[in-house]
């Protein structure tokens, strides 16, 4: 037993004198965690003695992999191995040549500047005609949480999560649930203190899975895939604590395990501890405090009930005491693993990628030793000596200066003496690594900003070598699209399971009961595309693309509304004005998709003579009885009561539900 620390024995839930949290209930209509499911003793040791078993294997497996990793780290950091160098002469040059730190974040900035240079993030394009007058909606409620730093925090998740692709190869997304509850206390009217509950967060997130503490075998290829994966989490007893009050643990096994926690980084390695422990050197923030409890969240395939089929299940696990702080099962509608893995460049058959670490490895240390015997070599070639002959009457505190007559006996009594000579062929050998390392990682002096060695090339040159050096980053970038887009549809899913907080409804308006009936939508059929395509934007696909197209398509409409109204006026003046009526509905359609890609909101004041078609018709031009709620093929006209957190019944799983 590990004797706990000051700290902890001030706490009175951790000394016994006060009962650790109840689980407090969601309020009526609001998310919580699903409810926890009670395994016999034998099928619960069985999933212990395989999952202790599983973890152990990984971790001695992935060993070969976080040394590569924390060699890479050490790349980027471009930290000497030494402070002062003393070889081959004192204080000789120590300089690490930053190669894959400037790959990596030119590279970096680009994908995230490309990514959220255009709005939307996601693009949702409609599948069915019922939805293109609905889909905008979804788009901008679906965007408004995309920014909201505090519920989704879409830029930093991936400003962390990129970076790490451009160094190590592979980045992991989650999408998932979470509840966290805060608790102070008020003052009454009358003076005495009643306990306040504050619900910080209820519903999706969106979390970036540092890659050393993703876990699962070494040879699987894809989270979904896997007989199991997962993360380890830190945390610490205060966390745990809120994490019993807000339903995700058991507290009861959290009273068996409290004295379970790790004082010391030494005491627990193997699961990427030394990795870390190597980040926080290299960023000079190693921590003092390390009360710290490892719990595994792990996704499983595991026959629980002994049918000889194996259930989806989601565990809280600490590996150490093999006790489970929570067992529950699978409980999204397709069963699917919250886990999503993009490679930089992809390796066949691995779910680990190449990245620039990699790519640039052999290149920053040759560059660096070649640079460094460069500047020994001018250091040596500057430091000239006087070789004088004894008793010659000059000393070491002989002043020179330029002008200075030496009075000698024999011009041989003093002669200069040169240590090295400045070899040019130097700086042709650092080009060359150079141009060796542009060809690998395909960041050069064009993605670079940078202005061309040599003589200038013309303007045709430079945009051919604009966009075949653009085909790397556009792969590249293509994978991140994917990745993301998976990710997004997740998000969507983990919405309408465990809902809004109703906050569509403030954000939105009379738009908000669009949202409330897309998510009461069955999961299966918005992941499944039945609706709407959900796709990442980027610079191929974003909003001048689309203007542009909108007003070539405005120009073919008026075209061909000038041809028919020509041929009509030649026919008959009554079927004239009834195509004229037409035209004035059609080319105010077109021109109110256009104006919607300005983000422009009020369009029907935009648009002449939208205003005197409805008051003749009795309605918008644009209504269609099938886009409302509730018509054929729209949205569902009952309220529904979305995202109540439980396990879906089996009704909810079967196929056309």
């Amino acid at each position: 037993m590990i004797v706990s620390t000051i700290s902890l024995q001030q706490d009175p839930a951790f000394t016994g004198d006060a009962p650790l949290p109840e689980p407090l209930e969601s309020a009526p209509g609001f998310g919580s965690w699903p409810r926890m499911i009670k395994l016999s003793a034998d099928a619960e040791k069985r999933l212990s003695e395989w999952l202790y078993d599983e973890i152990f294997q990984a971790r001695t497996e992935r060993q070969p992999l976080i040394k590569d990793w924390t060699r890479w780290q050490k790349q980027y950091w471009a930290r000497p191995e030494r402070a002062v160098r003393n070889w081959p002469f004192p204080r000789a040059a120590n300089i690490v040549v930053p190669m894959t730190a400037i790959a990596v974040e030119a590279v970096h900035a680009r994908l995230v500047n490309t990514l959220f240079s255009v709005e939307p993030f996601y693009s949702m394009r409609p599948r069915v005609p019922q939805w293109v007058d609905l889909t905008p909606k979804v788009e901008k409620w679906f965007q408004q949480k995309i920014e909201d730093r505090e519920e989704i925090g879409m830029y930093k998740f991936c400003v962390d999560s990129l970076l790490e692709l451009c160094k190590l190869g592979t980045c992991v997304g989650k999408t998932g649930y979470a509840r966290e509850i805060k608790k102070s206390l008020r003052f009454g009217t009358d003076g005495v203190e009643t306990p306040f509950y504050y619900e910080s967060r209820n519903g999706a997130t969106l979390d970036y899975v540092p890659l050393a503490n993703f876990f699962s075998r070494i040879a699987e290829t894809d989270p979904q895939e896997a007989a199991w994966c997962g993360e380890i989490h830190t945390f610490t007893w205060a966390e745990m604590k809120r994490m019993a009050l807000s339903g995700r643990i058991d507290n009861k096994i959290l009273e068996e395990i409290k004295t379970r926690f790790v004082t010391s980084m030494s005491e627990f390695q193997g699961d990427g501890q030394g990795y870390q422990n190597e980040l926080d050197k290299l960023g000079n923030t190693e921590p003092v405090w390390h009360e710290k409890f490892h719990v595994y969240e792990l996704w499983c395939s595991f026959d629980v009930d002994g049918d000889g089929i194996d259930e989806e299940i989601v565990v809280d696990f600490h590996w150490e005491s093999k006790k489970f702080l929570s067992i529950r099962y699978n409980w999204y509608d397709d069963l699917r693993k919250p886990y999503r893995v993009d490679q930089y460049i992809a390796v066949e058959g691995r779910m680990y990628g190449i990245g620039i670490g990699k790519q640039n490895e052999q290149f920053q240390e040759q560059i660096t030793t070649v640079h460094r015997q460069r500047l020994d070599n001018a250091t040596l070639a500057n430091m000239g000596m006087l070789a004088l002959k004894k008793n010659s009457g000059y000393g070491p505190r002989e002043p020179i200066f330029p002008g200075k007559m030496w009075f000698l006996d024999d011009v041989q009594d003093i002669e200069p003496i040169k240590l090295s000579e400045v070899y040019n062929s130097a700086f042709a050998s650092e080009s060359a690594i150079v141009r060796y390392s542009e060809m690998r990682t395909g960041v050069n002096e064009v993605l670079l900003g940078l202005p061309q060695e040599g003589t200038p090339g013309t303007a045709t040159g430079d945009l051919a070598r604009l966009a075949e050096g653009n085909k790397r980053f556009d792969f590249v970038l293509k994978g991140v699209r994917d990745w993301l887009s998976d990710l997004g549809l997740d998000l969507i899913s983990n919405y309408q399971q465990f809902g809004n907080r109703n906050l569509h409804f403030l954000t939105m308006g009379e738009d908000g009961q669009v949202i409330e009936a897309f998510l009461a939508l069955p999961t299966t059929l918005v992941r499944q595309g039945a609706f709407l395509d959900v796709s990442a934007t980027s610079s191929i696909t974003n909003r001048e693309v689309e203007q542009r197209q909108w007003m070539a398509i405005f120009q073919l409409i008026n075209q061909h509304a000038q041809l028919v109204l020509q041929l009509a006026g030649a026919i008959d003046p009554q079927l004239f004005a009834q195509l004229a009526m037409e035209g004035i509905r059609t080319s105010g359609e077109a021109m109110s998709r256009l104006l919607s890609t300005f983000n422009e909101v009020d369009t029907d004041k935009l648009i002449l003579g939208r205003s005197l078609f409805e008051d003749q018709n009795g309605g918008p031009p644009n209504s269609a009885a099938g886009a409302q709620l509730g018509g054929p093929g729209g949205l569902p006209a009952g309220p529904g009561a979305p995202g109540l957190g439980v396990v879906p019944q089996d009704r909810q799983l079967a196929p056309g539900q």
